[in-house]
């Protein structure tokens, strides 16, 4: 079943045994799709006698624009330029290799192209006042140019039109080509192009050379000035602030590797002072060891050779002694000299180790005073160094300038002796690969391409038109186009009637395409709810004469076949047409119920088919609104139902009448029929809101006169060949498709 669809038209309720519902089961036109272009196929095959007419147009201009223009012959010729430096330079940070000569190469191109290059060629080949040469070039007149001024720029602007230069990224190739209606002047234009090229090649290295000399000359005059000025201001504050090297010479004056006076002599105090302290450490060790303790027992005043004597001397004493008191008495003579002289050697052993002492700590003092006063002496100079390191501060900074004009200065020398060197010699880096040969064949216009641009510019207008035309024209093609844009569900498309029969025979043959496509479009009306098929079905169109009576016949003869009950009812009151598809009499029928008040059932007769039958609209009366608006004719709906399955009520068009949204109030559903290339789209959802807003229920859309061929493309589905399944299908291949 179909989904409700938002619409802006009131609604109301219905107890019509639930097929319809309280809203409208489309989708909004804002959820609709929006397709792109439309497909451009059956706007090619309707346009095609003006799409041939304007390529037939295009082509013709383009061959006479071909063989009125006059013939040009361009001769060529190819030059080798390679990068050279015509003098040292300084060091650039630049791209790759390859960027360098592409821009080199598109320089070499422009130069080319200059109108100075332009001015030498002229003047080489005396463009300027030779007159044949000039009518040549111009294909004028030679007096028609006002002064000198304006005949040298129209010679110039012909040159650099006909020039042309190519230049390719994977070699120093630059091709050179001229063209002009005189080949001999082509080749003479592109051999004079490239003599002057090679010497205005030349020219510009002489000129750069003198150039650079003539700058380089006057930047090492300013740069020996400053130069001097630096070295002067640099040594004037070093003998102000007395910053002199250890060679006598003030900072500045000498490398900058000699120490200055202070720094070497707080080298020398570090130096003597570290030997200072190392003597004074070792004499504080010995004074240490003899300080507190018994002389005696110390190793230095042993090692003394008086002690040692004096000892050994002491010990024969003692033996001396030791052997008398073992012979003689205490009192003896011996005994007592031998004693005095033990107590002498003593004495003079006490004395000299005493004298060893103070001695070494003598030589501890001196040890220490000397380092003492080294220390003095070292922080009086760290403070004269602090001093020092101040002054050098600016000092520092003269002399950086100093070094980096001195450098300046060196790196100019350098470049002007290197320019001087070359400037004797120029380097040709220009070498001719092809000279400019004579063109015996035109070089354009050329027929083949001068076709195929007319064909292209044909292709474009045609194009334009084609797309012009279709922009405007919203006419209905196929399904697609109903549901896409428009947003109505597609029951059935209903295929143009064959060539020679009408809609009523082929109807006959249930075997015929048309009676396939109303079976296929019955089975859709069966499914087409939830509850199956509505009871009474209003059958309308967008406008008249898109077969909506042929289809409400169609579909009664559909459902009759299969044994259904089925009514067809004529409620076209203005344009009555099912009496002409059935050939009978309208003198009874609808409309003369109504007005007369008697009930239409009664009017009803068989329609000659079984199960079938007919109710006709009877004679057009004055106001069919009042009669369709009227009761009764609802009471008729409500009894149609009761006697008869099915009602199809073949009812007038939408669009400019109130009589098919009044009857489609009262029916169950409401098929809207569209006729495939006639039916505008804004047409169609002009008839569809109208239905919508009288409360109709809109089951969906029916295209008729559907042919393959009117959609642009191949679509074997949509073929007659699909209405043809089955055994004999090919029994109508005979017959060409047309249309109702």
């Amino acid at each position: 079943m179909a989904q409700p669809a938002e619409t802006n038209c009131p609604d109301k309720n219905r107890s019509d045994g639930g097929f319809s519902e309280t809203t409208s089961q489309f989708p909004s036109k804002a959820r609709i799709r929006q397709s792109g272009l439309p497909d451009i196929w059956p706007y090619i095959r309707r346009q095609r006698r003006d799409i041939l007419v304007i390529l037939c147009c295009t082509f013709a201009l383009g061959a006479i624009f071909h063989f009125m223009r006059t013939p040009q012959y361009r001769s060529e010729a190819s030059l080798e330029v390679t990068k050279v430096q015509p003098f040292p330079v300084e060091t650039i940070t630049s791209p790759a290799g390859t960027d360098i000569e592409k821009r080199f190469l598109h320089t070499q191109g422009e130069i080319l192209q200059s109108r100075a290059l332009a001015e030498r060629v002229a003047e080489r080949l005396n463009m300027l006042k030779d007159d044949a040469v000039l009518i040549a070039l111009t294909g004028g007149r030679a007096n028609d140019s006002r002064d000198a001024e304006h005949r040298k720029n129209r010679v110039i602007q012909k040159l650099r039109e006909g020039l042309s230069v190519h230049l390719s990224d994977k070699s120093q190739i630059i091709g050179l080509s001229f063209e002009s209606p005189d080949p001999a002047l082509s080749r003479a234009v592109t051999n004079a192009y490239i003599a002057a090229f090679v010497t205005a090649n030349v020219q510009q290295q002489f000129d750069s050379t003198r150039y650079a000399q003539r700058l380089l000359t006057e930047r090492l005059r300013e740069m020996r000035k400053e130069l001097a000025y630096a070295e002067k201001a640099l040594n004037k504050y070093a003998r102000q602030h007395d910053l002199l090297r250890a060679g006598g010479t003030a900072m500045g004056e000498a490398d900058d590797t000699q120490q200055s006076m202070l720094g070497a002599a707080l080298g020398q105090i570090n130096e003597v002072l570290g030997e200072a302290r190392a003597a004074r450490i070792e004499a504080q060790s010995r004074w240490e060891a003899v300080v507190d303790s018994d002389p005696l027992t110390s190793p230095e005043v042993l090692a003394s050779p008086a002690i040692q004597q004096l000892l050994q001397r002491q010990a024969n004493v003692e033996a001396e002694l030791e052997k008398g008191n073992a012979i003689y008495l205490p009192d003896h003579p011996d005994i007592r000299r031998l004693q005095a002289e033990r107590k002498a050697l003593k004495s003079q052993i006490s004395r000299l180790a005493n004298t060893i002492r103070a001695s070494i700590g003598e030589t501890y003092q001196a040890a220490l005073t000397r380092e003492n006063e080294l220390v003095m002496q070292l922080r009086n100079l760290r403070g004269e160094s602090l001093d020092e390191n101040d002054a050098s501060v600016a000092y520092n900074i003269l002399a950086r300038e100093a070094a980096a004009k001195r450098s300046q200065y060196r790196a100019l020398l350098d470049r002007y002796n290197g320019l001087n060197n070359s400037s004797n010699t120029v380097q040709n880096n220009i070498a001719v690969i092809d000279e400019a040969s004579l063109s015996m064949e035109p070089s354009s216009p050329r027929l083949l391409i001068s076709g195929a641009v007319a064909l292209m510019a044909g292709f474009a207008l045609a194009a334009v038109w084609t797309l012009w035309r279709s922009q405007g024209d919203d006419t209905l093609r196929m399904s697609q186009d109903l549901s896409d844009k428009i947003g109505l569900p597609v029951l059935g498309m209903i295929p143009a009637s064959e060539a020679g029969l009408s809609p009523m025979q082929e109807l006959e043959n249930g075997r015929s395409a048309l009676s396939e496509a109303y079976n296929a479009l019955r089975t859709a009306l069966t499914h087409s709810t939830a509850k199956g098929l509505p009871p009474v079905l209003l059958i309308t169109s967008v406008q008249a004469g898109e077969g909506k009576s042929v289809t409400s016949y169609a579909i009664a003869l559909a459902f009759a076949r299969l044994g259904v009950n089925t009514l067809l009812v004529d409620v076209d009151l203005r344009r009555p047409a099912l009496h002409h598809l059935l050939d009978c009499l309208n003198d009874d029928g609808l409309s003369r119920a109504l007005e007369e008040g008697v009930d239409p059932l009664g009017f009803i007769k068989p329609a000659g088919k079984n199960h079938l039958f007919r109710l006709t609209a009877g004679p057009v009366p004055d106001n069919p609104t009042d009669l369709l608006s009227d009761p009764r004719f609802e009471t008729f709906l409500d009894n149609a139902r009761l006697y008869h399955e099915v009602v199809i009520l073949d009812g007038p068009p939408v669009v400019g009448l109130a009589d098919a949204p009044i009857i489609g109030s009262l029916a169950d559903g409401t098929i809207l029929v569209t006729e495939a290339n006639r039916t505008t789209i804004r047409a169609c959802e002009t008839a569809a809101e109208r239905l919508r807003c009288a409360n109709n229920y809109l089951l969906g859309t029916v295209l008729t006169k559907f042919t393959a061929r009117s959609v642009g493309r191949h679509l074997s589905y949509q073929d007659r060949e699909y209405w043809r399944y089955g055994v004999g299908a090919r029994a109508f291949d005979a017959v060409p498709a047309g249309r109702v």
